[in-house]
Order: C-alpha cells, then structure tokens, then sequence
C-alpha cells in the first residue's frame, strides 16, 4: 500500500528533525526576549510545511507552560505529591 506522504520517509524525517531545530531555535530566541512570529520562521523555510508549523505549535505550549508556571510561582513545601 502506498504511503501518504509526499516524500520519501528518509527525506520526512529529514524535514521533521529541520523543523523540530528550527522550532527549538525559536523558542530560545523568544525566551532571550526576541519578538519572533511564526509566520517569519515560515516564510523563511517554507520548505519545511507542514511540519515546521506542527513543531511551532508544539514549541508555543511549552512557552505558555513556562510562562504559567513562572506565573503560579512555587508550590507550598509539602504541596508536592510523592
């Protein structure tokens, strides 16, 4: 059976680990304070859709998940289930 995608599995995985750098190298720059949109990591390496855009996707939960974490602050001492 032929498979979905468009390009050979090698060369998927080659554009899904592109991505996940990219997608990485983003998260760090906006963490150093660097206001970096989506859609300017995109029209730089659009060669990589659709996967950059899943791995941006993923990279701005963990940023909204430290971002509420920084927020909530630290948890009582003893708060903590073991």
């Amino acid at each position: 059976m032929p498979s979905s995608s468009p390009c050979p599995p090698d060369r998927r995985t080659d554009r899904v680990e592109g991505a996940r750098r990219l997608a990485l190298q983003w998260l760090r720059r906006r963490a150093l304070g660097e206001d970096l949109s989506d859609a300017s990591v995109i029209a730089g390496h659009a060669e990589l859709m659709p996967e950059l855009g899943l791995e941006l996707r993923k990279a701005r939960l963990i940023e909204a998940a430290a971002e509420e974490a920084l927020r909530s602050g630290p948890a009582p001492p003893g708060d903590l289930q073991q």
